[in-house]
């Protein structure tokens, strides 16, 4: 399977949150046109310019994962309030628009999709994730390292938040993603 997203790059500036510090890329999803946060890992081609066509394995972090085991179940349930693929960038715009000047753009993104690969932890530990999923969204496909408590299976709707992050670079360099995954703490 092949879980790369294609994007149009449009800028890229300096980033810092307790996460560390480094570059974040402004990029658009190529069918619509979706405007979202990147945070560039240092192997990004840095020389992409305005308009570019780019792509990326888009990863992402999430603690507050849950899981339904049909599109029913999760509509059913009365705090879904978005579709059952959706993505919503929080940290391109502000929710709020009273807080245009307080507000700093962040690689975070609200979402919702249908797990398409879904690993667990064999041995979890409570700090590192429970889960590494790949999630169709709307427009995106994201790879997302996750602590839930739900069981997670392929084909189950997932809703969440995530900080976002990848390697972008020129259309047709190849995917990053790897099946064995590395489990924090396991050798």
């Amino acid at each position: 399977m092949n879980f790369t997203t294609a994007f149009t790059y449009h800028s890229c500036t300096e980033y810092e949150d307790n996460r560390g510090s480094g570059h974040m890329a402004r990029v658009e999803t190529f069918e619509e046109q979706i405007p979202v946060n990147i945070f560039m890992e240092p192997e990004s081609d840095f020389s992409l310019r305005e308009g570019d066509p780019c792509e990326t394995d888009v990863y992402g972090v999430s603690r507050d994962l849950k899981a339904y085991t049909t599109e029913e179940a999760y509509y059913n349930t009365s705090e879904n309030k978005l579709a059952a693929k959706a993505l919503i960038p929080s940290g391109t715009f502000p929710v709020d628009p009273e807080a245009n000047d307080t507000f700093k753009q962040s690689p975070w993104i609200i979402f919702s999709g249908k797990v398409l690969y879904a690993d667990k932890n064999p041995e979890p530990d409570g700090k590192a994730p429970d889960y590494f999923l790949a999630v169709e969204t709307f427009d995106m496909t994201l790879l997302v390292y996750a602590a839930c408590e739900d069981e997670i299976e392929e084909d189950y709707i997932v809703s969440g938040t995530a900080w976002i992050f990848g390697v972008l670079k020129k259309p047709g360099q190849g995917s990053d993603f790897n099946y064995n995954i590395y489990w924090p703490g396991k050798t």
